[in-house]
């Protein structure tokens, strides 16, 4: 476990931080999950987002953000802190996720993922489709092309910076996210002091 304020500076751009809610959302995106692969529900993540640094100028002028896609939302760029801090209030669990792949380009890695900031968030008949198999078709309509939830985003992001993923983005889920073969073992955030 590290500290939160320790933390802060290693992070790079790209690097992924990986939470778990309390909210009923964040309980059936982990309870499909903990179906799908029968690990214990309580280990399971429900978000995932990638940290990007804002510069503007000088070192002490940069603010460390999230860009992450958010359900209500859309896809959008949140100060890091503040999104730590929500999941400390719910009592939810934080993980750092350092690219340990030197293949991942992590300039086109970041581009790639800007480039969804603004869009929408998929609808909740959408998400229901990841989790029933008879629904899988809504998936492939024009109309959810520019629709993201935060694992798609990851999957598109990293497939396009060089990371090899072959399944469907869509039914990339935040724990298969936590387990990309470019990523370190997942570091849980001490969020005592962040409350």
């Amino acid at each position: 476990m590290i500290h939160y304020h320790d933390l802060r500076q290693r992070i790079r751009n790209g690097d992924v931080c990986v939470c778990q809610g309390r909210e009923w959302f964040s309980r059936v995106i982990r309870g499909y999950e903990a179906k799908r692969s029968g690990r214990p529900f309580r280990e399971l993540p429900s978000h995932v987002g990638m940290a990007i640094w804002m510069n503007y100028g000088a070192p002490w002028q940069s603010r460390l953000c999230v860009l992450e896609a958010m359900a209500g939302i859309g896809v959008r760029l949140h100060p890091f802190t503040m999104a730590v801090r929500d999941y400390a209030r719910q009592h939810g669990r934080v993980w750092w996720c350092r690219i340990n792949d030197p293949g991942i380009d992590r300039n086109r890695l970041v581009a790639y993922a800007l480039q969804a900031w603004g869009y929408p968030y998929a609808i909740r008949l959408e998400m229901l489709a990841i989790v029933e198999p008879a629904l899988r078709w809504i998936l492939w309509r024009p109309i959810a092309k520019n629709k993201w939830h935060c694992a798609k985003l990851m999957a598109h992001a990293f497939r396009r910076a060089g990371f090899r993923w072959d399944r469907n983005e869509w039914l990339t889920t935040p724990a298969d996210v936590m387990g990309f073969e470019c990523l370190d073992t997942p570091v849980e955030v001490d969020l005592s002091e962040v409350r």
